[in-house]
């Protein structure tokens, strides 16, 4: 998603779970909060960077963070920061949020009632009253048994979005450190060091002296398309250019990943119809064959099946890959791009 939304009400920050909402936790990340947590704990403890009021910044980070961080003056910010980013406090809020799922509550529903019925029957039975317990008893099966199948990917999301939750705490933590401060810098290369040991493909870049979080795919992407496709695409094909460069911005904009995918794909044909000559030039065997034919056939496999991904909801019935997939499928284009630009000319 861009990191420059328009909405005037965000001031000079976007918050980074609406910059980056559908970032997918991928990596170790209970190695890299176990990290962050001890070396935050030290930050604070041993006051590194110099705040003059411990207990204001635990506050200020509180509102920066929209409450996503609480902060209690009866306890040391140290203290309640490392707690905040321990691995397995995440765990437990994933659990505790999971048992609060519609699923979880359905069954606590189910059985209220279903506890209700047999009171009701043990005081004055009859046979309609015995069917509803019954009824109550097979539904009660049915949503346990819902409830229980889906639990483990309810707590995976609720994880997925905790993790959201910490890196903008992080972020927001990061712009109120004291700027041009040793110490920041250090716990900034340490940040970094963490994301590389954790295998989390995020990075911090320094923009006007404002650290920043985001992921690696985002300026991966920009210098295959900005630095090296555009300038040679821009001399001899400014259409295809300038299409490419729509899809990259529409992609940050965060506009839905198949389409930006299918439009991203349609202008590689275009572009190898262009450069080949061949109208009816599409990313099949046959083709790539008749026109790519020095290309290795892995080459060949792996620009088929990305071929494939176009469209995959409405022509195969599959749900399309999600955004962080997306923009590895937008990059492949664009290295496809400068393959075929790289192809020797007949």
């Amino acid at each position: 998603m861009s990191t420059d939304l328009k909405d005037p009400r965000w001031g000079d920050y976007v918050p980074w779970f609406l910059r980056h909402k559908d970032f997918n936790a991928a990596g170790q990340f209970s190695t890299f909060f176990s990290l962050v947590s001890q070396r935050l704990s030290r930050l604070f403890m041993f006051n590194e960077p110099g705040i003059p009021n411990l207990p204001h910044f635990g506050s200020w980070l509180e509102s920066e963070s929209l409450q996503r961080f609480r902060f209690t003056s009866a306890t040391e910010v140290s203290g309640q920061i490392s707690y905040y980013f321990n691995p397995k406090r995440l765990d437990e809020e994933a659990k505790e949020r999971a048992q609060n799922d519609p699923e979880e509550k359905n069954v606590e529903n189910v059985r209220v009632k279903w506890d209700a019925a047999r009171l009701a029957v043990a005081r004055n039975p009859s046979a309609e009253a015995n069917q509803t317990v019954s009824s109550l008893y097979v539904l009660f099966g049915e949503s346990e048994k819902a409830s229980r199948d889906t639990r483990e990917e309810r707590i995976a999301a609720h994880y997925n979005q905790l993790v959201i939750e910490r890196l903008e705490v992080l972020q927001c933590l990061l712009g109120l450190l004291p700027k041009n401060n040793s110490f920041t810098q250090l716990l900034i290369r340490d940040l970094r060091r963490f994301f590389a040991e954790s295998g989390v493909m995020l990075d911090i870049i320094v923009t006007d002296q404002v650290p920043i979080i985001r992921p690696m795919e985002e300026p991966l992407l920009q210098k295959a398309v900005l630095e090296e496709l555009m300038p040679r695409l821009s001399s001899h094909y400014p259409d295809r250019a300038r299409e490419f460069i729509d899809a990259y911005h529409n992609l940050l904009e965060g506009e839905e990943g198949d389409k930006v995918f299918s439009d991203a794909f349609k202008t590689l044909e275009a572009f190898a119809r262009d450069l080949t000559g061949d109208t009816g030039f599409m990313f099949d065997r046959r083709h790539l064959d008749k026109n790519f034919g020095n290309l290795h056939a892995t080459i060949h496999e792996t620009l088929i099946k990305v071929a494939g991904h176009r469209g995959d909801k409405a022509s195969h019935g599959r749900d399309a890959p999600p955004p962080h997939e997306m923009r590895f499928l937008l990059f492949a284009i664009c290295n496809a791009a400068l393959l075929l630009l790289d192809y020797p000319s007949k």
